[in-house]
């Protein structure tokens, strides 16, 4: 009653039955041909993640939508300058007591 004993390692790599191991760090698939050195880099900003729904949209969509998200209506938080750009239109206000 011999028993077979799977390799684990040679699972994780896709290279089931060949002698030598390969490390964790291999792509699997054969379609992924970009180098890590070749990749682009993206804005900081450009995107936001929702914290109620994990949907991913980007800062001008979120803007445009007044900071709701379009997924599952979230409230985002404002700061003051972005709070005044949604309650005033092209931020054109008469103060009422000015100092």
């Amino acid at each position: 009653m011999a028993e077979e004993i799977e390799d684990f390692d040679a699972d994780l790599a896709g290279e089931q039955g060949k002698d030598q191991k390969t490390g964790w760090f291999r792509r699997i698939k054969k379609g992924i041909l970009t180098k890590t050195s070749e990749k682009k880099e993206t804005q900081e900003g450009l995107w936001t993640k929702c914290p109620e729904c994990n949907y991913i949209s980007t800062f001008a969509e979120l803007k445009e939508q007044l900071y709701v998200c379009p997924k599952c209506g979230y409230h985002h938080r404002l700061n003051s300058a972005q709070y005044y750009e949604v309650l005033f239109d092209n931020n054109e206000y008469e103060e009422l007591f000015p100092i």
